[in-house]
């Protein structure tokens, strides 16, 4: 088993430059693990450069397959004030890269996790795989990608904590089965976003509904559509059936 980082392209490497002679970061110890190091002429200590690929919710519900994932982007860790952070370079239609955001907090350190682990050799079988990140944004999925070099069919998806209650977190899935078990579920939201139209009409918005509390969230809500068991119904079904709105306080998967 071979796994390799990408090579980032030089307009990306310009963005981080930019960035982060802007931020003055000067290079430090390096994030531990095996990943190729940036050179501090070009931003310092960044590390494990990998690309961000994207696959939207109407992909999924129809069964598009991890083919259809579209590159957004790089993503670097760089160590920072003894805290590991992550840089994203955005890559739009027209191939410009542009510095998008720094991330903070448990993000990078659960990347910077599973990319040890797959290092370690724990994920994968013999092949060779590019490191990446899948993300599937309407269903709250951000999964380590392994892309297999030869066959995408033969891709490996981790997702990364927290994730969608319909996925184990750290468990390495075939590419192709990950998404046919969020399936179901982006239809599901698919339907009531087409349905959105009912709360002009009186009908009340969609909401996600679950019977064992009574409770239904809302759209903002960030256990909507992610409890175990649940569907989605509108305002007033909810009501009319007994129904509450959930505190939004928040609370324990129900």
């Amino acid at each position: 088993m071979t796994i390799q980082f990408g090579k980032p392209p030089e307009e990306s490497i310009q963005a981080l430059g930019n960035w982060a002679e802007k931020l003055k970061i000067r290079p430090t110890a390096s994030v531990p693990a095996a990943g190729p190091k940036l050179s501090a002429a070009r931003g310092g200590n960044l590390s494990h450069p990998h690309k961000i690929y994207f696959l939207g919710l109407r992909d999924v519900a129809r069964g598009a397959g991890i083919r259809k994932a579209k590159l957004v982007g790089w993503r670097y860790l760089v160590k920072r004030k003894g805290h590991t952070h992550a840089v994203d370079v955005s890559v739009d239609r027209l191939g410009n890269h542009r510095f998008s955001h720094l991330s903070h907090g448990r993000f990078p350190a659960e990347t910077l996790s599973a990319l040890k682990a797959t290092l370690a050799g724990k994920h994968a079988k013999a092949g060779e795989y590019l490191l990446g990140v899948l993300e599937v944004p309407s269903l709250h999925v951000i999964a380590l990608r392994l892309e297999d070099r030869k066959d995408h069919d033969k891709d490996i998806l981790i997702p990364l904590p927290p994730t969608h209650h319909l996925l184990g977190p750290g468990r390495p899935y075939p590419a192709q089965q990950m998404l046919e078990v969020l399936r179901a579920a982006a239809s599901e939201k698919v339907k009531m976003e087409r349905q959105l139209g009912l709360r002009r009409a009186g009908v009340g918005e969609w909401v996600w509904a679950s019977p064992a509390s009574k409770v239904y969230r809302r759209a903002a809500d960030p256990w909507c559509g992610r409890t175990r068991h649940g569907k989605y119904m509108t305002e007033r079904e909810c009501k009319r059936a007994g129904y509450h709105e959930a505190r939004r306080t928040g609370g324990a998967r129900r």
